[in-house]
């Protein structure tokens, strides 16, 4: 099996076309509307993802945050080995590991403001559960 090689790089990322948010925040205490928003990721084009780190504050809460990002990224588009990064990221974005992690991935297919693809946390009293978004669309291919 023929593995893509991609790397990414800080760029910006434009939020209109098809990218992934990355935020950070505790589950069970917080919820999406909590998470902070920390980086963009681009579809990769050449190989490359454009990463853009949007959090506004700095200090070392921040620093924290944006290195578990960092930390996230390398794993899931370098360290992992997968064949297609792009794909699995956005599959990423639905499995119950983007929940119970601190760093949280959302797919926007068509850009942002849109519909996002995410895992979700329901609450019923003491009991938490994970779902995957369904449907869940296919990674498309582009090539370019």
């Amino acid at each position: 099996m023929k593995i893509k090689k991609v790397r990414w790089v800080r760029g910006e990322v434009d939020r209109g076309k098809e990218h992934i948010q990355l935020f950070y925040g505790k589950t069970p205490e917080q919820s999406w509307d909590e998470f902070k928003p920390v980086a963009l990721l681009s579809r990769p084009v050449r190989n490359i993802c454009k990463v853009q780190f949007v959090l506004e504050k700095e200090g070392e809460e921040s620093e924290a945050m944006i290195t578990a990002v960092i930390n996230e990224l390398n794993f899931y588009l370098i360290d992992k080995l997968e064949p297609n990064p792009w794909a699995y990221a956005i599959y990423h974005c639905s499995t119950g590991a983007n929940m119970y992690s601190k760093v949280h991935w959302a797919y926007f297919p068509d850009g942002d403001p849109g519909k996002s693809m995410k895992s979700k946390m329901i609450r019923e009293g003491k009991n938490i559960y994970i779902f995957k978004p369904n449907p869940w669309p296919k990674a498309r291919s582009r090539r370019k």
